[in-house]
C-alpha cells in the first residue's frame, strides 16, 4: 500500500510539473486581477539558455477599448546583483507604442552582448520588471501576449523553448478568475485513475483473504 501511495504522489507531481513548464520568455508575479487606477508589476525571466547573445521581447497588452487609458514601461534587471541576463545593461532599450484607434498597447525591449553567455535559473535569469498603469476609467480584462517582433538568439541544438500562452488579467470585481492554472492532461488523469483503481482492487482482495 505504501508503494502504491508513492506512485500516486509521483503522478500528481507530474501535474504540477506540466503547469510550470519552461517557456521563453517566462512571466513571474502577474496578478490574476487588477484595479483601475492602481499600478501592478511583474518580472520577465528566461529558463536555462546556452550561448544567448541577443533578445527582443514584444509584449502586447490587449484591451476591449480603442486607445485604452493604459501605460506600460519596463526597467532592466540589476547587474549589480547578477540578476540580469547579460553582464551589462548599458545597451538596454525599451519603447511603448499605441497605434491610433487600436485596443492594444505594445511594449518592446531589447539588448545584446558579446561574447554569448549562458543563463542560469535563480542567477542571471531576469530580463526586466514590467510596470503596468491602468487608467482609472479602464474597464475589462487586459490580455498579455507575445508579439511578432520577439526573438532570442541562442543555441537551439537541444530544441527551441516554446513561447508562453496569453495571460488574462481580469478587472477586479468583474467575476473573471484570471490566470487559470492549466488542467492536467487526460493521460495524467487516466494514470491517476488507474492507480487509484489498483489500490482499491488490492484492498478488496486483502479484505477477502483476511475474512
Amino acid at each position: 500500500m505504501i508503494r502504491m501511495a508513492f506512485a500516486v504522489v509521483a503522478v500528481v507531481g507530474l501535474c504540477g510539473t506540466s503547469a510550470r513548464a519552461d517557456t521563453l520568455p517566462m512571466f513571474e508575479g502577474v496578478p490574476g486581477t487588477y484595479t483601475p487606477g492602481q499600478t501592478f508589476t511583474f518580472q520577465v525571466t528566461v529558463p536555462q539558455l546556452f550561448d544567448l547573445n541577443k533578445y527582443v521581447v514584444e509584449l502586447d497588452f490587449g484591451t476591449n477599448t480603442p486607445n485604452p487609458p493604459l501605460f506600460v514601461y519596463s526597467t532592466a534587471a540589476s547587474t549589480a546583483t547578477g540578476q540580469y541576463v547579460f553582464p551589462s545593461n548599458a545597451n538596454y532599450q525599451s519603447t511603448s507604442t499605441l497605434v491610433l484607434d487600436s485596443p492594444v498597447v505594445a511594449l518592446t525591449f531589447s539588448d545584446s552582448t558579446t561574447p554569448p553567455i549562458n543563463t542560469v535559473p535563480g542567477a542571471n535569469d531576469t530580463i526586466a520588471t514590467v510596470t503596468v498603469i491602468p487608467g482609472a476609467d479602464l474597464t475589462g480584462p487586459i490580455t498579455i501576449s507575445i508579439g511578432g517582433a520577439t526573438l532570442f538568439n541562442y543555441d537551439t541544438e537541444n530544441g527551441q523553448v516554446p513561447p508562453p500562452n496569453p495571460i488574462v488579467v481580469q478587472q477586479s470585481g468583474s467575476g473573471g478568475t484570471g490566470n487559470p492554472v492549466p488542467a492536467p492532461s487526460g493521460a495524467v488523469l487516466l494514470g491517476i485513475g488507474g492507480l487509484l483503481f489498483g489500490v482499491r482492487s488490492r484492498y478488496r482482495k486483502v479484505a477477502v483473504m483476511n475474512s
